[in-house]
């Protein structure tokens, strides 16, 4: 033993040097004798962290053991031995009792002693590890070792959730933390007590996500009950923490009675248990809102305390909407709270308007002064959402009248800036009150102060977004305050009525806007003429682009004007390193030649494609680390059409790049750790994921997003490049199929498979097209080629879980059908046509899986609570229930009623049931039964008739805002009206339509 510890020393200090050459060698040194003596690096480390005081080499020497110790206890005895094993845990544990280590050490200590002891716990190989937390944790005990018991805990959360683990030791656990947040407890324990119980409740929560997610796609019957025991498990768990949350709430009381920074940790510690295990507020719900919303506007706190205190009630704003609404006047009192907030802006507008911002509708948080006014915006964003606008419109509109009357410019601006971030979610209602809001945009673009002009362009291009009563019968008075904002003496102004602009025309038709274009192109030409900074040329140039969109070939007089210029802008942003300028600009380019068209665009087309392919073979690597790869294809790719056939010689020098870089195999690294850090901690251009380890911290993921970048926009290219080329895009076809089939299983990145299945639907089209115009051999060799995609794809729509990729593969049938029944090319055989049928039967099942998982959390929910659906999975689902509703209807339309006992038997089962499951689903089928009326026969039409009538009759009766629901029951209606015969009489029939 004496010979193990009193071997050879290490300098650790050397680590430290500021001589390269000192450095260099000692991190070689240490290197090797950590491969070739890992006991005598480990127990070293050990020693150096033993030392009082805390010098830059022990924190150091916590660094590197916090890396290094955990992997050694997985290595054999032969190479760490029980001995050594044994020695390294006492002295950690030494080093953690002694209250002279300064509290960067401590927290060092405390991460690497928790991730041992997670690992430990199951086997219970370190119960001296669970004697020091009780000793520590003991009355009497120094309050930095008390601390440090309790920051361990925290680490080893993931263990402690484990549902056997929980049973044997939670409620000592919960006892400990609660304890610790006693009111006799020094301020450092309270709080180490708080953030752990925080972490446990963020473990659990995460746990049963997990659970939820494998329940929505089990692999099997087992795997099934599994996920639904666990979900069960974590939330009793997160139940039987949640008693510590009266406890946790008196520690705010008292870190707020006692002042300084511990208040704010404690409320962004409650923040992290409104996010994770929202519905343990809902006892003292009403109290928690009240309490929070008087710290929100008190003078006493420091703006960083009124910002953690919004942010606690904010979150449960967003995990708990129909339980806040049942809080009285939650919505009243989250409007008045944060427009209070929202005028908090200082005086000094020169700081601001000299900022240069990325975005040009940012205002800019860049004085100190104004951090809470800009949270405040931002939450109200996210409150109104939350909500879904309910009684959002009616406590705002009052206030905005008091605000847009006050003295202070802040108040206007505060006004102004409310109006763009809730017009979104509450369009609906504010649509009745569509003229006044517009005459207070219009004072407001008139106020001597830039910060209210600008506000008032920013609430008008978000209004533009919204409304289209604003580009239909208000451009009259719209585009010309616009027009006055480009113009404006203010940079920032400048920019956002650009934007505003951009944001108009996108809703407007041509001949609306064409008595504009004239003033519009050139006020916008003689800004980018002024040299303005980057940002404002951005908004010019993506205003531009969407003017070139919108105003069509009635751009090509100005073509000659306008494309040096921005070529030679382009040029400029390149040489400047203004990626995201040169971004917009690419976009102005490919804007502008598209619709100028071929007659405008192909005698300059070799002077503006040329130079971008050569920066694209010259510069590679910097395209691809300043993300404009993606945007200089989209932009060749625009330019493609009116260039015409010459440009397929500039595509086969770019193809090469595309399947280059859709070849990438993007650096994966997977690892486990005890917790996931906090926002912003990670690496730049890597992306992380964690997923729960099974009681062992969490698996990391790490993948090289810059690689993963590049290989997406080589497989998303190749679909745009297809778009646009058509049959020019036949003599590419083999190498672009060979690539995207390699991907369709591709497991790291969803959108890598659903754009290499487009690119297969695409080749399909682009021979199709082809044998359109004549090419020899061109039908058959279409018809070869969906036999070959069909394997790949059957294979892969068999292992895909997620719902966008899915629907790319299902969209290629799509396709494929709909290019058999348009172009009459013989593309699928019977077999085929059956196996397509599986394929569509395979993602109803699915479908059915995934809605019965949802229904059965939505049933274990206690009434009011639950955050509102996930938006984002309810429209890819929206997208892929058309998709099968449009893949039966292509069926029906080729084949008729010779087809429908086939769907019958194998897809309208699921159908069937889509009628009582929620709006998409009752929507979907109603389109289903239209198509089957319309299309599959007399005898189809008659049946499907009756079973359709109840339920379009319901849909219209209900008058419940389902728009959905409602567009497809009309559509049924017509449907049955014109072909369902005398089951819908004449009165039944002006009954149904008046509905």
């Amino acid at each position: 033993r004496n010979r193990l510890y009193t071997a050879m020393s290490f300098d650790f200090a050397a680590l430290l040097s500021p001589d390269n050459a000192v450095r260099k060698s000692a991190e070689s040194q240490f290197e090797q004798c950590r491969q070739a003596q890992p006991q005598l690096v480990a127990t070293q480390l050990v020693a150096a962290l033993s030392q009082p005081g805390g010098s830059p080499t022990s924190e150091l020497c916590a660094v590197l053991a916090r890396r290094y110790l955990p992997p050694l206890f997985a290595l054999a005895e032969i190479h760490f031995s029980l001995e050594a094993r044994e020695h390294v845990k006492a002295g950690l544990l030494a080093c953690l009792g002694s209250a002279s280590h300064p509290p960067s050490l401590r927290r060092k200590l405390c991460s690497l002693v928790g991730r041992l002891g997670a690992e430990f716990h199951a086997a219970g190989s370190w119960p001296q590890l669970s004697a020091f937390i009780a000793a520590a944790c003991a009355d009497g005990a120094a309050p930095e070792v008390h601390e440090s018991a309790l920051s361990v805990l925290s680490h080893m959360a993931p263990a402690l959730v484990e549902p056997a683990a929980w049973a044997a030791c939670g409620q000592s656990v919960q006892a400990t933390l609660v304890d610790g947040l006693g009111a006799a407890r020094a301020p450092a324990v309270r709080q180490a007590a708080l953030a752990s119980l925080a972490a446990l409740l963020r473990t659990s929560a995460a746990a049963e996500q997990e659970a939820e997610r494998e329940l929505r796609s089990p692999a099997d019957d087992k795997a099934r009950k599994a996920a639904k025991a666990s979900r069960k498990a974590q939330k009793a768990i997160g139940q039987s923490l949640g008693e510590g949350l009266p406890a946790m709430l008196g520690a705010l009381e008292g870190a707020l009675q006692a002042g300084g920074t511990d208040a704010t940790a404690a409320l962004e510690s409650l923040a992290e248990v409104a996010e994770n295990q929202p519905r343990l507020f809902r006892p003292v719900l009403p109290q928690v809102v009240e309490g929070m919303a008087s710290l929100a506007v008190s003078a006493q706190l420091p703006a960083t305390q009124r910002i953690a205190a919004l942010e606690v009630v904010v979150t449960l704003a967003e995990t708990q909407p129909k339980l806040c609404l049942k809080v009285e006047g939650f919505a009243a009192r989250m409007v008045s709270t944060l427009l209070s907030r929202m005028v908090t802006l200082g005086e000094d507008c020169g700081e601001w308007d000299e900022a240069e911002p990325p975005d040009g509708m940012a205002d800019d948080d860049c004085a100190e002064d104004d951090l809470e006014a800009g949270y405040a915006a931002e939450a109200l964003d996210r409150v109104v959402s939350a909500l879904e606008g309910a009684g959002v419109a009616e406590a705002l509109l009052p206030q905005l009248e008091a605000l847009a009357n006050g003295a202070a410019w802040q108040q206007r601006h505060a006004a102004l800036v409310a109006v763009g971030m809730v017009c979104e979610t509450c369009a609906a209602s504010l649509l009745p009150h569509l003229a006044p809001l517009l005459s207070l945009v219009a004072s407001g673009a008139s106020a001597p102060e830039p910060r209210v002009r600008w506000a008032a362009c920013f609430a008008l291009g978000l209004l533009s977004d919204e409304f289209e009563q604003l580009s239909a019968q208000h451009h009259a008075t719209a585009l010309p305050l616009l027009l006055r904002g480009i113009g404006d003496a203010s940079r920032r102004v400048q920019a956002a009525s650009a934007l505003g602009v951009s944001n108009l025309a996108s809703q407007m038709e041509r001949e609306a806007l064409e008595p504009y274009a004239q003033q519009l192109l050139a006020a916008l030409h003689g800004l980018l003429a002024a040299s303005p900074p980057h940002y404002v040329a951005f908004a010019a140039a993506s205003t531009l682009s969407q003017l070139f969109d919108t105003l069509g070939d009635g751009v090509a007089p100005v073509y000659a004007t306008f494309m040096p210029m921005l070529r030679s802008y382009f040029e400029g942003a390149i040489g400047a390193k203004a990626h995201r300028l040169a971004a917009a600009l690419l976009s102005a380019i490919g804007s502008l030649a598209a619709a100028a068209g071929e007659e405008a665009f192909q005698p300059d087309a070799e002077a503006t494609v040329a130079p971008l392919v050569e920066l694209l073979l010259r510069q590679r690597p910097m395209l691809c680390e300043s993300s404009l790869l993606e945007p200089l294809h989209a932009c060749l790719a625009r330019l493609a059409a009116p260039m015409g056939a010459p440009f397929g010689r500039y595509f086969a020098v770019v193809l090469p790049t595309l399947l280059e870089a859709a070849g990438v195999e993007p650096e994966v690294q997977t690892d486990v750790v005890e917790e996931q850090p906090a926002d912003g901690e990670e690496e730049e251009h890597i992306d992380t994921h964690y997923v729960p380890n099974k009681g062992c911290g969490f698996l990391r993921v790490r993948v090289n997003s810059a690689q993963m970048e590049e290989k997406l926009m080589g497989v998303s290219a190749l679909h745009e490049y297809a778009d646009a080329l058509g049959a020019g895009f036949a003599p590419f076809v083999p190498a672009c199929v060979e690539a995207a089939s390699s991907l369709l299983g591709y497991k790291f990145h969803p959108r890598v498979r659903t754009s290499s299945a487009f690119v297969m639907g695409d080749a399909v089209k682009a021979l199709v097209a082809a044998a359109k115009a004549g090419e020899q051999g061109g039908e058959a060799s279409a018809a070869s080629l969906v036999g070959s995609v069909l394997k790949p794809l059957s294979e892969a729509v068999h292992r895909e879980k997620e719902l966008e990729p899915l629907d790319g593969m299902l969209s290629v049938l799509l396709d494929v059908l709909r290019l058999q029944r348009l172009e009459g090319c013989a593309l699928l055989s019977p077999p085929q046509l059956n196996g397509l049928v599986a394929l569509l039967k395979h993602a109803l099942h699915l479908d059915a899986r995934r809605t019965a998982a949802r229904a059965d959390a939505a049933a274990e929910e206690e009434e009011g609570e639950g955050a509102a659906p996930d938006e984002e999975e309810l429209d890819e689902e929206w997208e892929l229930l058309l998709t099968a509703v449009h893949t039966m209807r292509e069926l029906l339309r080729l084949h008729g009623a010779a087809i429908v006992p086939t769907l019958e038997a194998q897809l309208l089962p699921a159908v069937g049931q889509w009628l009582a499951a929620d709006e998409n689903h009752q929507a979907a089928a109603l389109y289903a039964l239209a198509d089957l009326v319309e299309f599959g026969g007399q005898d189809a039409a008659k049946r499907y008739t009756q079973l359709a009538l109840p339920h379009i009759h319901a849909a219209v009766a209900l008058e419940d805002g389902k728009q959905k629901r409602t567009a497809a029951a009309a559509h049924a209606l017509g449907a049955v009206g014109k072909h369902g015969g005398k089951l819908l009489s004449r009165a039944a029939t002006a009954d149904a339509a008046a509905r």
